[in-house]
């Protein structure tokens, strides 16, 4: 059976503080991320990262991206 491990959640904005309810170490699904970004930015975007286990021994890893894109409005 494989098996997986969250080894990170990231942003390419600010701090940790725009993510929470993650259990680093578990294998966790669930939890929050801010869906603001900065005004002057690009768009925000968050990776996942997990670590994978394989029941022969095999490792490896995938990561999960989620982007937060910057608001298309025409200052209504």
């Amino acid at each position: 059976m494989t098996s997986y491990s969250l080894r990170s959640v990231t942003n390419d904005e600010t701090g940790s503080a725009d993510v929470s309810g993650w259990s680093i170490g578990s294998a966790d699904l669930e939890g929050f991320v801010r869906a603001t970004r900065l005004g002057s930015g690009k768009g925000r975007t968050y990776v996942l990262t997990y670590d994978v286990f394989g029941a022969n021994g095999a490792t490896g890893s995938c990561a999960v991206m989620v982007r937060v894109p910057h608001d298309q409005g025409r200052g209504k």
